[in-house]
């Protein structure tokens, strides 16, 4: 179980909303109420609220291959519950690093629970699949996954996990596949140590709109 005291507490939206600029993680990682604003700054922003969800909950439920015939046999759930990973070690360079992932998959995931036993996450996004490469994504949904793997609660624990990607939402349904490679999600958790670990703040990444002054 994680505790108190681990170093990070991460959120797997911070690899998609903050990992494009170094000095927004790392004030971020290191502020929880600035952590807390940004967020719902993001959400007012980003208006996943509501057509996200609505999507999830017409889709509980039903046959996997209604949205695409290449995916394994089962059916579409909606993750509504808060998941949380257990802790783990982070082996960085400088030290090792203690974190936990907590994430709130219920906003805009959908679980696919194949028939063989294992499972699926798919982010729901809004937009044209064929022009929205899911990249920025990747570590996200790879974060999800290590969430869901290692939750302590045997009730919302899904594993294992065989299939990531996007649910791309734009008149029809369309899938976008993403490999897994948990070998190089431990090097973006190595990154992110890195970040949190520097005495001084990094330099803001070129074309970031985000107030770094601000309190």
């Amino acid at each position: 179980m994680p505790t108190r005291d681990a170093d990070l507490k991460l959120n797997p939206s911070d690899f998609t909303n903050l990992r494009q600029c170094d000095l927004c993680l790392w004030l971020k990682l290191r502020d929880y109420r600035r952590k807390q604003r940004w967020d719902r700054r993001w959400h007012r922003r980003s208006g996943w609220n509501d057509r996200p969800r609505a999507v999830c909950d017409g889709l509980d439920g039903s046959p996997t291959q209604a949205v695409d015939r290449s995916l394994p046999a089962g059916r579409w759930t909606w993750a509504r519950n808060d998941v949380t990973s257990e802790q783990f070690v982070i082996e960085h360079p400088v030290r090792q690093v203690t974190a936990f992932i907590r994430g709130r998959p219920s906003f805009n995931v959908l679980v696919a629970e194949f028939n063989d036993g294992t499972f699926g996450l798919y982010k729901i996004k809004l937009g044209n699949a064929e022009i929205r490469a899911p990249g920025r994504h990747v570590a996200e949904l790879h974060a999800y996954a290590r969430a869901f793997e290692s939750e302590t609660r045997d009730d919302i624990r899904r594993w294992p996990i065989t299939h990531l990607g996007l649910l791309y939402v734009n008149g029809s349904l369309t899938v976008f596949n993403v490999p897994r490679d948990d070998e190089w999600f431990a090097g973006e958790l190595i990154d992110v140590a890195g970040v949190w670990l520097r005495d001084q703040p990094p330099p803001a990444a070129p074309g970031c709109q985000e107030q770094h002054q601000a309190t």
